[in-house]
């Protein structure tokens, strides 16, 4: 007479495919996690970087006194540039100066200078992790890299790569000495 219930090969059986099958989804639930986060650090990087080239956008756009342009880039865009223009306060003028230096982990990061008129010095980092930071100023319908006058040019262009290769950009055209 035969009892009711599985062999112990059978419960082997089912717990061995039981176990693949939690294995597979595992390993499927964890490379959607990574990509999710990968995703989100891309975000946050790009988020960053828009921040940045906005809050240049408008500084440039109210330089208020010449400006200085330089590619300091070896072996990738990384531009320097200097310009007199309005505190954040907007009580006063201030030096700003932006610039691409390289971070522990080997990326640029943007960098973000502020010296007032009593000469204090405040910095901050204002995006990370980048390929490049590229400046080029547009006088005469020709572009440079390199540019050193009282006098600002047309408009400037400012491009900022991802390691991923995500590129942005914007246009600032400055008003000192224009109408508005």
């Amino acid at each position: 007479m035969r009892r009711a219930g599985f062999s112990l090969l059978e419960v082997l059986l089912a717990v061995a495919l039981l176990g693949a099958v939690l294995s597979a989804l595992y390993g499927a639930f964890f490379s959607v996690q990574k990509a999710l986060s990968r995703e989100r650090d891309t975000l946050l990087a790009v988020q960053e970087a828009q921040r940045a080239l906005d809050v240049l956008q408008r500084e440039l756009e109210a330089l208020t006194e010449g400006l200085s342009l330089l590619d300091k880039g070896t072996h990738r865009p990384a531009s320097e540039l200097s310009f007199k223009g309005l505190s954040p306060q907007g009580l006063s003028e201030c030096l700003l100066t932006y610039r691409a230096e390289e971070g522990p982990d080997g990326a640029l990061r943007l960098v973000k200078t502020l010296q007032d008129l009593r000469g204090q010095v405040r910095q901050a980092v204002l995006a990370e992790a980048l390929e490049a930071f590229l400046v080029e100023a547009w006088h005469d319908g020709r572009g440079v890299r390199a540019w050193k006058s009282s006098t600002a040019p047309e408009r400037l262009r400012a491009s900022i790569t991802l390691r991923d290769g995500t590129v942005l950009q914007v246009l600032a055209q400055p008003r000192i000495g224009r109408p508005l």
